[in-house]
């Protein structure tokens, strides 16, 4: 068994369902199947026990992964020493999102590699991605609108399609559209929105959406993205928040009434600059906590 394969069993003793690890890795379920069956055959016998998709892991599967994440833990170490210690002196540039998200993304990894450092830009995803692509960043956040625009395969770049973030419209209990559960933009015109300043993740995910849509809503008001949690608390007005603000700001949920708009939707990628080890901790550690702190749906 290569180091491949432990890593592959550990992902799926993790999950402990063929699906959520099948997505993970990043394979289709079937194939999963088949390295399950090939572990069992090669150590001669049952690792888990079957309940449908879901799968657990009995007494020969727990002893087996205690010496996996032994074996892994090791293997880190290695990483740590010989390959992370040549650049700890040159910090990752990370861009992408607004302050308050970043800080969450990297507060975990930052306290498991403390001699690591890392450089915040909060940005836009087009703003992210010209960083990126002109070597002033390492890591960053961006979507499929900035994507589509150009060719990274000839770039050293890779990308991992993290997460589908959804818009909606925030609105007080009150309101004459809070019993909906989803709506258009284009019902939405006759409504007075305030929204975010220019410039900012969430302005320019709207306005992309916008454009494909072609509406122009109704902005009585514009305001700063250090405002957004007093003005959820207090205002009259329509807001555009998604997936991410609502997840954020948790507490806002039983103020305000969310309504999700009809297709409309951001592909959110995670794009690093390949060929470095401390880089590639990090987006595995990003991988591992993004849907865990930004999960609302």
């Amino acid at each position: 068994m290569n180091f491949l394969q432990m890593k592959q069993f550990s992902i799926l003793a993790k999950h402990q369902n063929m699906t959520e690890a099948a997505e993970e890795l990043y394979i289709s379920q079937p194939v999963l199947s088949k390295l399950l069956k090939k572990f069992e055959k090669y150590l001669n016998c049952e690792l888990f026990t079957r309940k449908g998709r879901n799968i657990e892991l009995n007494l020969n599967g727990r002893i087996f992964l205690e010496s996996i994440d032994i074996i892994l833990n090791e293997y880190q170490k290695i990483n740590e020493h010989f390959f992370i210690s040549k650049n700890v002196d040159i910090p990752i540039k990370i861009s992408g999102f607004n302050k308050n998200e970043l800080d969450l993304l990297i507060v975990n990894f930052s306290r498991q590699y403390p001699n690591i450092s890392i450089e915040k830009n909060p940005n836009t995803p087009m703003g992210a991605l010209n960083l990126l692509l002109n070597k002033k960043s390492d890591v960053i956040f961006t979507d499929n609108f900035s994507l589509n625009k150009f060719n990274l395969e000839t770039k050293n770049i890779d990308f991992i399609n993290l997460f589908r973030n959804y818009l909606y419209v925030s609105v007080l209990p009150n309101n004459v559209i809070a019993q909906e559960n989803e709506i258009s933009l284009n019902e939405l015109l006759k409504y007075e929105f305030i929204g975010a300043i220019k410039n900012t993740w969430t302005s320019e995910f709207i306005e992309n959406v916008c454009d494909n849509e072609k509406v122009n809503i109704n902005y009585v008001h514009k305001y700063k993205m250090e405002m957004l949690d007093k003005i959820f608390f207090s205002t009259p007005y329509l807001v555009f928040c998604d997936s991410i603000n609502i997840a954020y700001f948790t507490n806002y949920r039983e103020i305000r009434k969310h309504i999700l708009i009809k297709n409309a939707f951001q592909d959110i990628y995670l794009c690093y600059r390949k060929g470095d080890n401390r880089i590639n901790l990090l987006v595995e550690n990003i991988k591992n906590t993004f849907h865990e702190i930004f999960n609302y749906s």
